[in-house]
């Protein structure tokens, strides 16, 4: 019997679900109660959480573990990949929001240090090229604690080297770097980062404004946070002599792109773009009857850069209609999509939060009576 294809290529959903927990959920909910057609699970990421298990699983990556420090000096967990001379990293696997609680996070005192230590690591691995996805952080230091991991020296107005991580607050006291020492750790080493938004670094649509509301920062304290790395911004253009507050993705990950820039010669590309010419994606989708994909929350900043927009595109290429399935939306209604399902319609978010797997099914469920009577209509 001829089974129609399904593309289910949804991201995580923050704070809740990742990628490929819901890609399964859909797959075998979908094989139950709508045998007749064929479930094709894509899991994506634009850089951010799920990055590194989808490369794993695609590339076929050695994982290592180890034991760095996370957003707020606590010894974490976190992974990389690494396949000849190539690592492969998640920011969000040493800096990432989900690593600490709701009521710890706030960006003033965050820090990138433990990503420094990841790459660090791979490099004792035998790395000298480097692939980073960096979504989903709880930082805004602008990569100053990376940096400072690899050996770079951050200088104060009275001359005295910071010892303490990095973090956005203590940017305010900067006043010289020292990258002598990193060079020698990273000599010959490249670094590609994948970027999940292409905001800059600095004013209304930079890395605090737009973002640092979503990591817990108060509205009180945004000012001085975009002072702050203002002042970072001041003395790389001053001492490093480079312009990077203006590059596409400067803004993401609160400012770790400018500084993996600023400070490792980075070349920023899209997140999406990266991931979806890995998946093959525009060949898997070429004979789909319909796609399905989604993120936590459909915003304006869905729009800029995120990996939901590259399918949407995509899909309209191809003439497939596109659902999105989403935890809550900003929207009723979203250029090139046939219909929005946010779980939140059918439960308070906080419950869809801890029990996704029930509101996912009853969402898909209901974009699936919306594809059969479509399809029975051509």
């Amino acid at each position: 019997m001829y089974k129609s294809k399904i593309i289910l290529a949804t991201d995580s959903f923050k704070g809740s679900i990742n990628s490929l927990e819901i890609c399964d959920i859909m797959t075998n909910y979908m094989s139950k109660n709508y045998p007749r057609y064929t479930p094709e699970p894509l899991p994506v990421s634009d850089g951010g959480e799920g990055f590194l298990d989808i490369l794993a699983e695609n590339l076929n990556l050695e994982l290592i573990t180890e034991i760095v420090t996370g957003p707020l000096g606590q010894n974490i967990e976190a992974k990389f990949g690494i396949k000849g001379n190539t690592a492969y990293l998640e920011m969000a696997q040493s800096s990432g929001l989900q690593k600490i609680n709701k009521e710890q996070q706030n960006p003033l005192h965050t820090t990138t240090y433990g990503l420094g230590e990841l790459i660090n690591a791979a490099i004792n691995q035998g790395a000298n090229e480097f692939v980073l996805g960096i979504g989903g952080s709880a930082t805004c230091d602008g990569g100053a604690g990376m940096a400072q991991a690899l050996g770079t020296h951050f200088i104060d107005k009275d001359g005295n080297r910071i010892e303490k991580s990095m973090t956005n607050t203590l940017l305010k006291n900067l006043e010289k770097i020292n990258l002598q020492t990193m060079q020698k750790t990273i000599n010959n080493c490249t670094f590609q980062v994948a970027c999940d938004v292409n905001n800059p670094l600095l004013g209304k649509n930079g890395a605090i404004y737009t973002y640092a509301p979503q990591k817990g920062a108060r509205e009180q304290d945004l000012s001085q946070m975009e002072k702050n790395m203002k002042n970072l911004n001041r003395i790389i253009e001053k001492q490093l002599h480079k312009s990077v507050k203006n590059i596409p993705g400067a803004g993401a990950a609160g400012g770790l792109g400018a500084g993996l820039v600023a400070f490792l010669d980075a070349n920023l590309k899209s997140g999406s773009k990266y991931i979806l010419d890995i998946l093959n994606f525009p060949n898997k989708i070429k004979d789909a009857l319909a796609i399905i994909t989604g993120e936590g929350q459909l915003d304006t900043q869905t729009e800029k850069g995120k990996i939901v927009s590259e399918i949407i595109k995509l899909g309209n290429q191809n003439n497939s209609p596109v659902y999105l399935l989403c935890g809550s939306s900003k929207f009723n209604t979203f250029t090139g999509v046939e219909n929005i399902i946010p779980l939140n319609k059918y439960a308070e978010t906080t419950k869809t939060i801890k029990n996704p797997t029930r509101y996912l099914e009853i969402g898909l469920d209901e974009i699936m009576q919306d594809i059969e009577c479509k399809s029975k209509k051509r």
